[in-house]
């Protein structure tokens, strides 16, 4: 079970690392790729080392169902962000 979790997390890791850094660059110009990628990269990690640190203190409040729960919300909120800021637009 735990190798399943590691395989599940690790496939989906990499898929938003992807296409995250994929829609970054979408957004500019050729010249501007590289700023584009460092500055996806480093908002990237503030996220991944931010977040844990912060939602931590939520445990002693919330306890972990109410940690996860706002988790939860944070991800329905940025699937919401995404479609209107990405999912609406046609591709050419």
């Amino acid at each position: 079970m735990l190798l399943l979790a590691g395989l599940i997390l690790g496939a989906g890791f990499g898929n938003f690392q992807s296409a995250g850094q994929a829609v970054a660059l979408s957004l500019v110009s050729r010249s501007r790729f590289a700023q584009a990628t460092t500055t996806f990269y480093i908002f990237f990690d503030l996220g991944i080392g931010l977040g844990p640190y912060l939602f931590g203190f939520l445990i002693p409040l919330a306890g972990y169902a109410g940690m996860y729960q706002s988790l939860a919300a944070v991800v329905l909120g940025a699937l919401l962000l995404y479609y209107l800021l990405h999912g609406r637009r046609v591709a050419l």
